[in-house]
């Protein structure tokens, strides 16, 4: 039971750092409109961003299983 909390409190932390680097990729794309893709790093983990159709999205890999979060913006 330990575990599976852990990996759930696990997994809503990295949706969580997922969500805050959308963020993050949105403020570098409105300095610099050119640079459209990137990668940030939180707590040993890679985001990497693209912003496309009006979108950002973030992807990451929890326990190699590869996952999304996309947030969309006019």
């Amino acid at each position: 039971m330990t575990n599976d909390l852990y990996d759930q409190m696990q997994k809503r932390r990295m949706s969580l750092h997922a969500m805050h680097v959308n963020y993050e990729a949105t403020k570098i794309y409105l300095k610099n409109p050119h640079q459209v893709q990137g990668e940030i790093q939180v707590d040993r983990s890679f985001y990497q961003w693209t912003i496309a159709a009006q979108q950002v999205c973030t992807t990451y890999l929890y326990k190699e299983e590869r996952k999304s979060s996309c947030v969309k913006y006019k």
